[in-house]
Formats: C-alpha cells, sequence, structure tokens
C-alpha cells in the first residue's frame, strides 16, 4: 500500500494542481518537528533531544515525551529499506522502555546546556510543566512508549510490517507521510498516518504496559488547586471560589492552560495546598473566560467578578498589564458538596498537584466522593454520624475504636460525639483526644509532639496548619494493634513510655 496526497489550488471554478517536490524533505524534516513537534499531532510532545546516543552506540533521530508521560522514539526512515527501518525503530523501543526519569533528565539537561535554552527550562520538570500544564506523573513515567516513522514516501513493504506488529501483536508502531509541495513562494506540507493515531489509545494491552499499567482518565473529573492553606481568607481563591462558583487560575500560561480544555458536565475536584485538603466537589457548566467577562450576583445585579469588593487587587493588576499570558480566567461550576477549609478531606496518599490537570487516581476520586457524601464508595462515610459509622466498619476497625476508647477511659476522659467524630474531653470540658472513624482505620488526633512519634515508628503528620476534627496538632493513622500503643505512650496509660 502506498501512501499519497494531492492537494489543488482553486482558482476560479478551476482546480489548479500544485506541485509535490520531494527536494531533501526527509532531511528538513527533523529540523521542522524540532522547531515544532506538533508537525507530528495528535499527541502534544516535548522534544527530549535529537541524534540521541542509544546504550548500543545507535542515534535516535528524535526523543520526546507526551502529556501521558508515554515516551516517543521517533526516527526517519531517509533511505533505508522497509526491514531495516522497523528494524530500527524497534531496536530503539528496545533501548526507550528501559530508560529512567533520570537518565531522560541527564538527556534533557545536556541538550538545554549545548542549545542554551532558558535557565528557567534546564529542569525538565518545569519545561514538561511549562508545555502541558500539568505536572509530570513520576508514576505513570515511560509505563508506555510510542514508536514512529518518518517518511517523504513510503513503499509498499513498510506498510505491511508495521500492521503486522501493531495489529496482531500490539506493538505500539506506526508511521506517518510527509508531502512537500510548491507553489510559486510558497511551501506545504501535509500529514498522512498510516493507522489512525486513534487507534493506539483504544488497545489497552499487558503488553504495552512494561512498567506497570498507565492510570487511565475516565474523561469527566479534573483536579484543580484553589490556592493554600495559609493565603489570607480575605483575597483567598478557595473563599470567592466557593462564594461565586467558579474555579480559576492566572499569573502564567502554565497556570491556566489546562483550564482551556474543560467542558460543561465535567465534574471538579477543588483542593487547597500547603495543609488544606478537598474542599468541594462540583460540576462545570460552562468554558473558561477571562476574569473581567465572568459575571456574578452582586447588589441584586449581574456584574463582572472584578467589579465586586471580593476580587483580589492582584487579579486586577494582571488584567490592567493587557498581558493574556498573565491574566486571570475563571470557569464557571455548580457546586455539588463544599466544606469549609477546617474541615477539609485530605489524607496521606491522595492526590494533589500544583496545576489544574486530569483527576486519575481512582482512589483519591472514591475516597473524596465518599467523604462528600456523593457516593456509597469504601474510602469513607459521608455524613454519618459516629454511632452510624461504628455499625458499618469491619469488626478490626470496631476493635481499634474500642481499644483506643478504653485507653482514653483509664485516662479519665469523658467521651463526647459530635456530628462526624468522636471527643474525649477532660473534666474541665477541654478536648484532649479527636477520632475519627473510617472504614480503613482512625485518625486519631492529639496535642503531642509529631517528630517523636515518628521518630517511634508510628505513622503521624503535623496538622497543626490544617483543618481537621477535633482537636490536637498532631494526626496519628491507626490501622494495626500496634498502631494503639502510640495513644497508650501520648496519654501515658499502664506505664506507656514517652517517646519523645
Amino acid at each position: 500500500m502506498s501512501l499519497q496526497t494531492s492537494m489543488w489550488r482553486v482558482e476560479g471554478a478551476k482546480p489548479v494542481p500544485v506541485l509535490s517536490s520531494p527536494m531533501d524533505l526527509e532531511e528538513r524534516l527533523e529540523d521542522l518537528i524540532v522547531a515544532d513537534p506538533d508537525l507530528l499531532g495528535p499527541d502534544q510532545l516535548l522534544v527530549i533531544d535529537r541524534q540521541v546516543l542509544t546504550s548500543h552506540g545507535k542515534y535516535l533521530d528524535i526523543l520526546a515525551i507526551d502529556e501521558e508521560a508515554r515516551l516517543h522514539a521517533i526516527e526517519l526512515k531517509r533511505a533505508k529499506t522497509p526491514r531495516d527501518v522497523v528494524a530500527q525503530a524497534l531496536d530503539y523501543g528496545w533501548w526507550i522502555r528501559t530508560l529512567t526519569l533520570e537518565q531522560v533528565e541527564d538527556i534533557w539537561r545536556r541538550r538545554t546546556v549545548d542549545d542554551g535554552i532558558d535557565t528557567d527550562d534546564i529542569d525538565l520538570g518545569n519545561a514538561y510543566e511549562s508545555r502541558f500544564a500539568t505536572a509530570l506523573d513520576v508514576e505513570t513515567f515511560n509505563a508506555e512508549h510510542k514508536l514512529t516513522i518518518i517518511a517523504a514516501t513510503l513503499d509498499t513493504g513498510t506498510p505491511r510490517i508495521i500492521e503486522y506488529l501493531a495489529d496482531d501483536y500490539d506493538v505500539p508502531i506506526n508511521a506517518v507521510v510527509f508531502s512537500h509541495f510548491v507553489d510559486g513562494e510558497r511551501e506545504y506540507l501535509s500529514r498522512t498516518w498510516l493507522r489512525p493515531p486513534a487507534e493506539d489509545e483504544v488497545k489497552v494491552s499487558p503488553k504495552r504496559a512494561h512498567k506497570g499499567q498507565k492510570k487511565a482518565w475516565n474523561g469527566r473529573d479534573v483536579f484543580v488547586p484553589l490556592g493554600r492553606a495559609d493565603d489570607d481568607p480575605t483575597w483567598a481563591r478557595w473563599t470567592h471560589g466557593l462564594k461565586y462558583g467558579l474555579v480559576g487560575a492566572g499569573g502564567g500560561a502554565p497556570y491556566w492552560k489546562f483550564l482551556r480544555n474543560v467542558e460543561a458536565g465535567m465534574r471538579v475536584f477543588a483542593y487547597v495546598g500547603k495543609g488544606g485538603g478537598y474542599i468541594a466537589v462540583g460540576e462545570i457548566t460552562g468554558p473558561m473566560v477571562p476574569l473581567d467577562e465572568f459575571l456574578v450576583e452582586h447588589g441584586g445585579q449581574q456584574v463582572p467578578f472584578t467589579e465586586t469588593p471580593d476580587c483580589p487587587p492582584e487579579f486586577r493588576e494582571r488584567l490592567a498589564a493587557g498581558d493574556p499570558d498573565i491574566a486571570e480566567y475563571a470557569v464557571p461550576v455548580t457546586w455539588q458538596a463544599t466544606r469549609p477549609l477546617d474541615e477539609a478531606v485530605w489524607e496521606t496518599g491522595l492526590f494533589a498537584n500544583q496545576l489544574p490537570c486530569r483527576l486519575k487516581d481512582t482512589r483519591t476520586i472514591e475516597y473524596v466522593e465518599a467523604e462528600f457524601g456523593l457516593t456509597s464508595g469504601s474510602a469513607g462515610f459521608g455524613d454519618l454520624t459516629p454511632a452510624e459509622r461504628l455499625e458499618q466498619v469491619a469488626p478490626e476497625v470496631r476493635a481499634l475504636f474500642d481499644q483506643t476508647a478504653s485507653l482514653c477511659e483509664q485516662a479519665g476522659l469523658a467521651r463526647t460525639d459530635l456530628k462526624w467524630w468522636v471527643n474525649y474531653v477532660d473534666s474541665s470540658g477541654t478536648p484532649v483526644v479527636g477520632i475519627v472513624i473510617r472504614k480503613g482505620g482512625l485518625r486519631v488526633y492529639v496535642d503531642y509532639p509529631t517528630d517523636g512519634l515518628v521518630e517511634a515508628g508510628y505513622t503521624a503528620r503535623d496538622v497543626s496548619d490544617v483543618g481537621h476534627h477535633g482537636s490536637g496538632n498532631t494526626e496519628i493513622t491507626v490501622q494495626t494493634a500496634h498502631d494503639v500503643t502510640a495513644i497508650r505512650h501520648v496519654l501515658d496509660v499502664d506505664g506507656g513510655t514517652s517517646v519523645t
């Protein structure tokens, strides 16, 4: 099968053919793709380097990475035979599947030094965020790869071999043909894929995931950070986001690029960083717009958010600068469930990021849904009372609670059940121990040095700047009988020894 493209210029009612001109196209294609990797499409790419020396002494024409953290080996056919070009692509595939993040960072670093790239982008992570408006996912890095053969023409043998490998053995290989046309002083390129690129996305085979299966996106859920817990509440993104039904970003294209792609009907998980957690889940109701075009209800009228007293002065300054890259943008949201910051949902292991992105982590989605009472998921209990939670937990978790409660009672503390959690208070009514019951175990809050507990081998974190149930600066994860001994140490019950 030969892939050919023709082109005509329309003059009035007459089509006039535009001449195809092979010239030195394959030699020039490498330069053109490095200059603008979007020529390849549909995957948006960041070129790591060109003419990359492999471990077996060969030079790969172009090494790139895409938004899914997949590595791409891109090889130009030049004058190679069908057998040679496909064999070489497979050889490069063997090599890139072994590459670690550290090795790719080294390749990138050498290129940035050689090419004099801006020092801000010497770090691959920074360049990746700048290109894709999302952080590089270390967990899924190089879990899959793609092999692409570039040619000005394809003989009948190469497509036959590629289709056999891709269709029968799920080898992630494809070919793309560029045709070159000259029309007076103008030059044009057209692109034709041998196999529809979408076919590479729908075939998910264990053979393709050599380092563990890539996390798939459900096409619906997105993650958007709304500032930090230590932001001034008067101007914080989380304050006006919840009040007016919006998520937004600004101050640089990497912060808002992703929001251009969200659509009505998608679900947003709003997160506050630096000691906060998930504070809201809602449905996106429209596209991203500049903040000064985002209308809100104020004083009985629909006015741009920038005309309300709640708009941070910094946002107005960015808009006044007239630079669309640093401007502020907003996406309308109807909130399905919200929480104040001091009741934000968080636990170690949940997904967090500095930039808006697709939310792929199933555990985080299910956990947050359950904590907000949006589903009957297994991670949490929504708004169930402590008594209702205890009725539903596994016997092992109930035993952990009973052991912890017994220690509190031995310390002379009295139990008080609140909306979602249990407090144990002293004789003056001051909370000493707070317990949140979860399906996987307990979260216990105490006033005690975090470092001492961590050094003693317990799972604990400092939550002095984090909203949480109960009282205390330290959160202890209790999932085993051993974890309960941390409470014994803290309360100094039954001869418990201090761990500080």
